[in-house]
């Protein structure tokens, strides 16, 4: 049994789903890995980004074809590209990007996670895959045709079955942009959304730091005001103590002095009765 893809291995060590894991698995290796569609995708995708860079593989390489089918069957190459998509946070959108556009949506950054890592800003469809999606059809269509001996009613047939089948496919194609315009804008209007609950978050964030400096602020206050309490409390009651004091000697002040007066009371009236004597 094959080795399942490196992004699916990766995405179960995070999620510990075996099902969403089997699922991307088997994505991957039917339609990415063994898959003529996506090889041709990603031809046509790099011719139109960069048609330098695929004539060099060209000059190099045998076969071009032979070149892409062996890059996506390096398990290095997948490796690289997590480790890419991790160190600019895009890894969670490229996830995103499979389960809800498909694997063909992930062409363009394949190709520029291999070739131009630097210039990877977002996960997005630079390419026109929808119209080399249409081109793989006709020309898979056109070789199955040539294959089989023509008569001029099969040739009828086969126009008629041709103006037929654009037919079908442009309107097909017609409900496939509507499809993607309307995906795109419930994107957009999630990620609006996201960004709001992001600035209402930080602003409440704010108001907490706030708050939080404020009342520090308060308790601040509030020991200092109790320190001053206490120390007036506690001269008061030195205060108080004081004057208990006070009280105490003017009492024992006012005894003394009707002490003294009856004493010098006393003490004349001796003195007069020794007079007479």
């Amino acid at each position: 049994m094959d080795i399942p893809n490196p992004v699916a291995i990766q995405l179960h060590s995070e999620l510990k789903s075996l099902e969403i894991t089997t699922m991307l698995a088997i994505l991957f290796n039917r339609f990415i890995e063994h898959d003529d569609r996506f090889l041709f995708l990603l031809i046509r995708s790099l011719e139109q980004l960069d048609s330098k860079l695929l004539m060099e593989i060209y000059k190099e390489k045998v076969e071009v074809l032979d070149y892409f089918q062996d890059l996506l069957l390096t398990k290095e190459f997948w490796i690289s590209l997590i480790g890419v998509l991790k160190s600019k946070n895009l890894w969670e959108k490229f996830i995103h990007q499979i389960m809800v556009y498909g694997v063909t949506s992930i062409v363009d950054t394949l190709l520029i996670c291999h070739f131009h890592p630097e210039q990877l800003k977002k996960i997005s469809v630079l390419s026109n895959l929808i119209k080399f999606d249409k081109e793989y059809d006709l020309l898979n269509h056109k070789e199955d045709v040539q294959k089989s001996p023509a008569s001029p009613s099969s040739i009828a047939s086969s126009k008629k079955s041709e103006s037929d089948t654009l037919a079908k496919e442009k309107f097909k194609l017609h409900k496939l942009q509507e499809d993607l315009s309307t995906k795109n804008k419930k994107y957009n209007d999630l990620l609006n959304n996201y960004k709001q609950l992001n600035e209402e978050r930080f602003s409440d964030e704010a108001v907490i730091r706030k708050l939080k400096l404020a009342n520090a602020e308060l308790q601040k206050q509030f020991r200092t005001n109790d320190s001053k309490l206490n120390t007036l409390l506690s001269n008061f009651e030195v205060i108080k103590i004081n004057n208990d004091k006070n009280r105490e000697i003017d009492l024992m002040n006012d005894d003394l002095r009707a002490d003294i007066e009856r004493l010098t009371g006393e003490i004349a009236a001796m003195k007069k009765k020794m007079k007479k004597k």
